[in-house]
């Protein structure tokens, strides 16, 4: 609704806001608007989806990165982030910014040094010929039926980008462009999904350059942390 929208609107961050907070050396307004612009969400399905891969990808490094370092990889992330997008030009000082698309594409960085390894246990399917009792008692079977099959870390990664390639067409468009660009009435649908009533692109996620850029700073900052 209208109330949701101003508030999205007040609280969004531009170059020019994040770029004062600097000059001024406001720490407490720094922190509170990054986290505030950070955590705030556009719309029912792009919290749905950001949550999710924060937990795939997060949950990850953050069992790579232990102790101080991830509440460190995590501020430097927020802060970090943000300030690759507004210290290049990649658009006016005042385009209105929001969501946690440019932190995640620095967590993916980080996702990227610490991706999983299917592994290799031939014990699994092998059955050893001289074995005559299961030592692992009668619950084998049950606990075969419950553990998870392994998912190639390229499958998250695949399905990040298709979403956050999404997310920029329909925060750079407005509804009738959208349609008018994919030629899918169906699209329409799926941006009010996404952004609820949020008009044109009066509020984005983030740029693809800056993207790129925090993603290699998580990719540099990650294989550092972790030799520390």
């Amino acid at each position: 609704g209208f109330a949701y929208d101003k508030w999205i609107f007040e609280h969004a961050l531009t170059a020019q806001k994040f770029l004062s907070y600097l000059e001024k050396t406001d720490i407490m307004q720094l922190m509170g608007g990054s986290f505030t612009a950070f955590l705030s969400q556009l719309g029912a399905g792009s919290f749905i989806l950001n949550a999710a891969f924060m937990f795939l990808l997060g949950s990850l490094v953050e069992k790579s990165l232990l102790a101080w370092r991830y509440p460190v990889f995590v501020i430097i992330g927020v802060l970090g982030s943000w300030a690759i997008l507004f210290y290049g030009d990649y658009s006016s000082p005042t385009q209105r910014y929001i969501g946690p698309s440019m932190f995640l594409m620095y967590v993916m960085g980080a996702f990227l040094v610490f991706k999983p390894k299917k592994p290799f246990k031939p014990a699994e399917w092998k059955k050893n010929p001289f074995k005559i009792y299961n030592d692992e008692g009668q619950d084998t079977e049950k606990k075969r039926m419950l553990k998870l099959p392994w998912v190639s870390p390229w499958v998250y990664v695949g399905l990040f980008g298709f979403y956050q390639a999404l997310l920029f067409l329909v925060t750079t468009m407005d509804k009738q462009q959208l349609i008018n660009f994919t030629h899918l009435g169906l699209m329409g649908n799926v941006r009010t999904f996404f952004l609820g009533t949020v008009l044109g692109d009066s509020v984005q996620a983030f740029r693809p350059l800056a993207a790129v850029r925090a993603l290699l700073l998580g990719v540099s900052l990650s294989s550092l942390l972790v030799t520390m």
